[in-house]
């Protein structure tokens, strides 16, 4: 995750993972994006317009969510992983 910024709340951060998991305030990822609300650390969207997409369109809004909240899952995984010494295996 990149350092933090106002964006566009993604990953555990929006809805619908957002009702179900709780984070502590400016821990929840963005979408670096001028139009955002939040303010977090970022991540890059899966697509540089992805963020305006979203902001347009919430059904797409809650599917790239959640391949946010896949992709930094996944990413905490194999950092994980690589701090025990457990290689860069797929997980």
């Amino acid at each position: 995750m990149g350092p933090v910024k106002r964006g566009v709340s993604t990953a555990f951060g929006a809805d619908p993972l957002a009702g179900e998991l709780t984070a502590a305030p400016g821990e929840a990822p963005v979408w670096a994006h001028p139009a955002g609300s939040a303010k977090g650390p970022t991540i890059s969207p899966i697509y540089r317009t992805a963020p305006q997409a979203a902001l347009t369109d919430p059904a797409l809004y809650r599917m790239l969510a959640l391949l946010g909240a896949l992709r930094t899952a996944r990413a905490r995984a194999c950092a994980g992983r690589q701090a025990d010494g457990k290689g860069t295996d797929a997980v």
